[in-house]
Formats: structure tokens, C-alpha cells, sequence
């Protein structure tokens, strides 16, 4: 008797936007991670408004400085493409706005979670530290918290800080500036 054996294929990025670029993946809502494919929840309200809710108090405390993508890709190292809530990135060497390529770092990377919070905690935060990412925050719609994640290394962070609505965040990157933490959540559960 003859078994079959089954493959998973690890998908590298380049075959990934390669099929992107030709209308491969059109109508699905994926990202690539270490070389997989995630299917990604789709937005709710809530979650379209909190992306720009949260974008809002990011450019205050950075007007002009950096730029702040919203679900947008980011070609960290590695077969990882993920597309992030929000995340700040330097301003694109060339000047075009990352027109020409994703950007391949971030000085923030933010996810809201609520129904994606295992997936953020356990696939995204493995994915950003690798990248060296120097800072990661989960809006932690479930227990209304946030969850702040620094100091990157193989397969994680070092440091995780968890905050109340009371608490006050002061963004690495923008050192001299703090949030308090109840600004970046929707005014009632």
C-alpha cells in the first residue's frame, strides 16, 4: 500500500508579493508570517475607528517626524510581511512615501485586539521582535489595557508593562511626550 505524505509550503516574501502584484490574493484578507499565511479578522467599526483614533494622538506627539501607516505592510526580516494596526516608520529615504517598496522598519508597531488577542500575543509579537522593533503595543480590547512590549530580541521582548486607563505611556520614539492611556480607547465598553 502506497501513502500519501503532504507538504506544507513555506511561502518566502518574494513569492508572496509576487502573487500579490498579479491579483493572486485578490478578495482575501491574508498577511505572511515566517512564511505562512494568516487569515486576518476583518475590521469592525470599532476597530477602523480606534486605528484612527490612535493614529490622531500618535501625530500630535510627532507631527511630521515620522509617518504613521495604517494597515499597511512591513518587509521585516525573514518570510514575514505583516500589516499592522498602525505603525510609525521613518520617513522613506527616497522621499516617494514607500511608493517604491514597504518599509523595513518601525520605531511602533500597534495592534487593537480584541477577538485577535491570542494571535497578537503569540504569531505578531515573535514577528516584531525579530525585526528588532524596539517597541510594541497591544490596545487590549478585552481587558481594556495596554499591553507594552520592548527591549526586542530572538523570539520575544524582554520587557512587558501592562496599563490601566489611569496609567501614562511616553512612546520611545518620542521620549519627552506621554499619553494617557484611556485616550487611545473608545469611550465606553
Amino acid at each position: 500500500m502506497v501513502t500519501a505524505t503532504s507538504e506544507i509550503h513555506r511561502w518566502t516574501r518574494e513569492e508572496y508579493e509576487r502573487i500579490v502584484e498579479t491579483g493572486g490574493f485578490e478578495g482575501w484578507n491574508v498577511e505572511l508570517i515566517d512564511g505562512t499565511l494568516y487569515d486576518m479578522t476583518p475590521q469592525t467599526s470599532r476597530h477602523a475607528g480606534l486605528t484612527a483614533k490612535i493614529s490622531g494622538v500618535l501625530t500630535e506627539i510627532d507631527p511630521g517626524e515620522h509617518l504613521i501607516r495604517h494597515h499597511s505592510p512591513l518587509a521585516v526580516p525573514g518570510d514575514s510581511l505583516p500589516e499592522p494596526d498602525l505603525a510609525v516608520v521613518p520617513p522613506d529615504p527616497a522621499g516617494d512615501y514607500y511608493v517604491s517598496a514597504h518599509p523595513t522598519m518601525a520605531v511602533l508597531v500597534v495592534e487593537i485586539a480584541d477577538s485577535s488577542l491570542r494571535y497578537d500575543r503569540a504569531v505578531k509579537v515573535r514577528a516584531y521582535a525579530q525585526a528588532g522593533i524596539p517597541e510594541y503595543w497591544i490596545l487590549n480590547l478585552v481587558s481594556w489595557q495596554l499591553e507594552v512590549h520592548r527591549d526586542p530580541s530572538g523570539n520575544g521582548y524582554g520587557k512587558r508593562t501592562v496599563l490601566g486607563l489611569g496609567d501614562e505611556i511616553s512612546p520611545l520614539f518620542a521620549a519627552g511626550e506621554t499619553i494617557r492611556v484611556s485616550r487611545l480607547f473608545p469611550r465606553t465598553a
